[in-house]
């Protein structure tokens, strides 16, 4: 009778944020340099929403709205919520649940995929 022992390595695996990795040229994260980066659009800005979104059900290439809010990606990455009102607040009430105001924005743009309306 023939016996095979089989060896078996335990491996621990560590996962790790692409964003915590560090850039060998700067010595920073990705999510530091990401953070340390501006929003160049003001709010109230009118843009245009110019990306390549064919394969979308709903398209929104040539779409202009407002930037109404700035906000950051998981790595930091400025980002853009954009809304047809000029002058969208989010003020919930009683009467009008947070949910409702925030379905009147579109958010994660990113400033490469949105041209700014003279």
């Amino acid at each position: 009778m023939l016996l095979y022992i089989v060896v078996v390595r335990y491996f621990v695996m560590e996962f790790v944020n692409i964003a915590d990795l560090k850039n060998p040229e700067s010595g920073k994260t990705y999510r530091q340099e990401n953070l340390e980066k501006s929003h160049n659009i003001p709010l109230g800005t009118l843009v245009e929403v110019d990306f390549d979104d064919e394969y979308c059900e709903s398209p929104k290439k040539g779409l202009r709205l407002f930037v109404v809010r700035h906000d950051r990606d998981c790595d930091g990455t400025p980002l853009y919520s954009l809304s047809f009102n000029k002058n969208w607040k989010e003020e919930p009430s009683q009467y009008i649940p947070k949910i409702a105001f925030r379905m009147q924005i579109d958010s994660g743009y990113s400033e490469d995929c949105l041209k700014v309306v003279d």
